[in-house]
């Protein structure tokens, strides 16, 4: 089996030649200093500058790092938690809205639509600019099964390339592959 980048290699549903990337959807996006601009900005990913379209965004969200709109504050399971109660007022965890969604709440169903936007504009830059084999997800959100339907669909309107090839792929070994992964490449004296 190919040995993904990052640190959730453990998680890897495929067998490949190459690199994939592995992406928790709540850890820091493979820390690089991506961020969703207002009004289409161009965002940074590790040194290369990708346009980003254009996103238009109401509200500024503060992230941990001490900027604003960092792509955790809008794809995390606490980024999809705020979107669902800026939107109805109604507090409810990520499972639950996409529960909710399933079960034919319209809010619950546009939030997460729009999650699903995002997302594929965010990895759709991955995929421009490191072409990997696969993307494996990790996190909590990796539990929702419909973004292994949804977002490679959507991803395309977003790639440099004429088609996206990269399969989307959920962990192996659940949610905390990540951590596990890491755990496993621990270096031990």
């Amino acid at each position: 089996m190919a040995r993904p980048v990052g640190l959730a290699w453990f998680s890897a549903s495929f067998s490949a030649p190459g690199p994939a990337v592995v992406s928790s959807l709540n850890a820091r996006f493979a820390r690089a200093p991506m961020r969703l601009p207002e009004n289409g900005a161009t965002i940074r990913f590790r040194g290369i500058a990708m346009p980003f379209g254009t996103a238009r965004r109401t509200s500024r969200r503060h992230c941990w790092c001490g900027k604003a709109d960092c792509i955790e504050t809008w794809l995390s399971g606490p980024g999809l938690a705020l979107s669902y109660r800026t939107q109805t007022e109604r507090i409810a965890s990520a499972k639950e809205i996409a529960q909710r969604a399933a079960d034919g709440e319209a809010e619950a169903e546009a939030v997460l639509t729009d999650y699903e936007n995002l997302l594929a504009r965010a990895l759709a830059t991955v995929v421009n600019v490191l072409d990997p084999d696969a993307i494996v997800l990790g996190g909590g959100l990796s539990n929702i099964d419909r973004l292994y339907r949804n977002v490679p669909r959507l991803w395309q309107d977003w790639a440099f390339s004429d088609r996206i090839d990269t399969p989307l792929l959920a962990p192996m070994h659940g949610d905390s592959s990540g951590v596990r992964g890491a755990a496993w490449l621990w270096d031990t004296p």
